[in-house]
């Protein structure tokens, strides 16, 4: 019994010792911690790739860079930097559907800049197929400002003035078109392609381009007689010349027009019918118009009907226009800017 005491009090002992050595401490070593949790599938870590530096190779920017000449200053050359006096043939048409019916056909035919580099573009208007019953009169574009021009800088022009049918109220005929002209100011250095839009009827003619030099680089005004009457007007040269016809009778013809000519005649009854009462300019004339198969020209016959001051009002002055039927929007055009500046003569 006392044997069994001992071995079991010797048991406690080496027990208690061994629980010591395992209590006692050891040396740490550092351990990871890994998460319990799924790791991400993406880690966001920021690279140390070199930002390039820039070189001499890279693409220039389009940012304008102010020039050393802020006043701009017209300097004939070979190149130049804006646009230059003159006249240009250029522009196109553009045509839509009416509501009521019809189609009207808007035109640019050409632009001068005058001295001033002022653009005044030359424009028309035609309405064919207009439905019976209906009387259609275009409306003055004065103030209106869905009539303009976007440059190829992006600039935009309201027009400033205007003459013909852009500033008054005209009664459309069918096929037969209303002349006019608006001024759009001065471009700056640069602008020399520009979109003419018409917001009111959705029509936009683009790519009027004024470069590289007009047409007819300058303009030279003549005055001519217009007998029997006591008036005159004024044609440019690069574009009309006088002609004489057999019995002597003298006339303007056109230069770029074959065939279309202006002339004054004496007090008559018109041959053709009546086509409308039409405002050019200041002056409104009433126009007749017909087919002459003697010479195979259309023509038009203007007879004065107000706005001319100092004017005898029992004068009515009459214009005979003949138009070659294969260019005769232009011809139409060119004799309307003619009559534009009929002038009584001063005394």
């Amino acid at each position: 019994m006392q044997k069994q005491k001992y071995f079991i009090f010797r048991f406690v002992i080496l027990v208690t010792m061994a629980l010591l050595v395992g209590c006692t401490s050891s040396t740490a070593t550092p351990q990871q911690i890994v998460a319990s949790g799924p790791s991400p599938s993406f880690v966001v870590t920021p690279t140390l790739t070199q930002t390039p530096v820039p070189t001499s190779t890279l693409t220039p920017t389009l940012t304008p860079q102010p020039t050393s000449t802020e006043t701009p200053t017209i300097t004939p050359s070979a190149t130049p930097n804006m646009v230059m006096p003159g006249t240009f043939y250029a522009g196109g048409c553009g045509s839509t559907e009416m509501s009521q019916g019809g189609q009207l056909v808007f035109c640019v035919n050409s632009v001068t800049v005058d001295n001033n580099r002022h653009m005044i573009f030359d424009v028309t208007w035609k309405l064919s197929d207009i439905p019976s019953g209906f009387t259609v009169t275009k409306r003055s574009d004065q103030g209106n400002r869905k009539m303009y021009l976007i440059d190829n800088l992006g600039n935009r022009y309201n027009h400033s003035a205007g003459g013909g049918g852009a500033y008054t109220s005209v009664v459309v005929t069918d096929g037969d078109p209303v002349a006019g002209w608006f001024d759009f100011g001065q471009p700056p250095i640069g602008a020399f392609t520009f979109d003419f839009h018409d917001d009111d009827n959705r029509i936009v003619i683009g790519g009027i381009s004024l470069y590289g030099g007009p047409t007819v680089q300058s303009i030279h005004l003549k005055s001519f007689a217009l007998d029997p009457y006591p008036m005159s007007l004024n044609y440019q040269e690069e574009i009309w010349q006088p002609s004489i016809l057999e019995g002597g009778t003298i006339l303007l013809a056109s230069k770029k027009v074959h065939f279309c000519t202006l002339r004054a005649v004496p007090p008559s009854q018109p041959k053709g019918a009546f086509k409308s009462n039409t405002a050019i300019g200041n002056i409104t004339f009433d126009i007749y118009g017909y087919f002459d198969d003697g010479i195979g020209l259309f023509v038009r016959e203007y007879v004065y009907a107000s706005g001319l001051s100092g004017l005898n009002p029992n004068m009515k002055p009459f214009f005979l226009v003949t138009i070659p039927a294969d260019n005769s929007l232009a011809c139409i055009l060119d004799s309307s800017s003619l009559l534009l500046s009929v002038s009584v003569n001063q005394p």
